[in-house]
């Protein structure tokens, strides 16, 4: 009975660390994704902002990387590890995402933004650019 605890344990914090490696995925690639980029990413483009959502790829992967790093580490440290993941996720959401996409919206978009920021749910980014046409 022990066994199978222990072994619910691990599967439970392996998908835990798959989700925030979702999250921290999106984030990053948001200001590079396009829409040929299908098995790892789904893009939604609209007037003003595209939504970004994981591809079958990326959570298989994510997911599959999440639970093998349950076995690998051990679990004494399953708590320190997750908060680290964590803070790596703010981190990518407040300085690299905002900045990011603000860049890319100035760069590639329009020269006159009117408003660029990062708007991020849970499994899902969306990245709004509103350039500034007189």
């Amino acid at each position: 009975m022990r066994i199978a605890r222990n072994n619910y344990i691990s599967v439970i914090y392996g998908v835990v660390v798959g989700l925030l490696l979702i999250e921290i995925s999106l984030v990053l690639a948001t200001p590079f994704a396009a829409q040929s980029w299908y098995p790892f990413f789904t893009v939604v483009a609209s007037a003003g902002y595209k939504t970004i959502y994981p591809g079958p790829a990326l959570i298989a992967a994510m997911l599959a990387l999440g639970v093998a790093s349950a076995f690998v580490v051990p679990r004494r440290y399953y708590g320190v590890f997750v908060v680290v993941l964590i803070i790596a996720a703010v981190v990518a959401i407040a300085i690299l995402g905002s900045l990011a996409s603000c860049a890319t919206c100035k760069w590639w978009f329009c020269s006159k933004v009117l408003s660029c920021g990062l708007e991020v749910g849970w499994l899902y980014v969306k990245n709004i650019c509103l350039c500034y046409s007189p």
